[in-house]
């Protein structure tokens, strides 16, 4: 070829190279602004989106080993113990909203965990707390009521038992004061086997 040929064509060559580089310049910062884009959008994304923070609370019950302890659960749970942590807190919070926020699980027979989730690590840990103490206070005072009540049911089992010897013991008095037969001291003897068995049930019932 000539070299006027020659030159046209490296000269038509280089300019097809600089179209080439300023159509990847362009189209690397298409990709550039994608990406930014992306990394803008993910930003107010977990701006959006705040970090949570869990904590948790083990309570440990001293309880009768006989009881049901998904009773203690479902207290834990109640309107009466949200109600009270949230007062503790000093929120404005609705009660049922905050009923949802924390979780109750068994760990073992004698032991519940409380876990809650807040915007801190110390918001979650005041929340477990406060919690943890509601279920205490309302628990031990479910405690004391039904041991007030077991209490008086069973001084009146007592008065029952005292007013059965009583009884039978007047009878037996008032027999013993009959003439003698064969049919007296049967009688004497069933009234002095229910005596015994009515002053061992009021022992019984003196001694729970």
């Amino acid at each position: 070829r000539s070299g006027g040929a020659l030159a046209a064509d490296i000269a038509a060559g280089f300019a097809m190279f600089r179209m080439l580089r300023a159509a990847i310049k362009r189209q690397a910062v298409v990709w550039c602004s994608t990406s930014l884009l992306g990394l803008a959008a993910g930003a107010g994304l977990m701006a959006n989106l705040p970090p949570s923070y869990r904590a948790a609370v083990s309570v440990v019950l001293t309880t009768d080993p006989n009881e049901d302890i998904l009773t203690d659960v479902v207290l834990a749970q109640s309107h009466a113990v949200a109600g009270l942590a949230v007062r503790k807190l000093g929120l404005r919070t609705d009660v049922s909203s905050f009923q949802a926020s924390y979780q109750v699980q068994i760990v073992t027979r004698r032991v519940l965990q409380v876990t809650a989730k807040a915007s801190s690590a110390s918001a979650a840990t005041r929340m477990v707390t406060a919690i943890a103490s509601a279920f205490l206070r309302v628990r031990g005072s479910e405690v004391r009521l039904q041991q007030r009540d077991t209490l008086s049911a069973l001084r009146a089992q007592i008065a029952q038992a005292s007013d059965q010897v009583a009884t039978i013991t007047g009878q037996i008095t008032s027999l013993s004061r009959s003439p003698a037969s064969a049919a007296r001291d049967a009688s004497l003897g069933r009234l002095r086997n229910r005596l015994q068995q009515a002053t061992g049930e009021r022992a019984h019932l003196e001694r729970s």
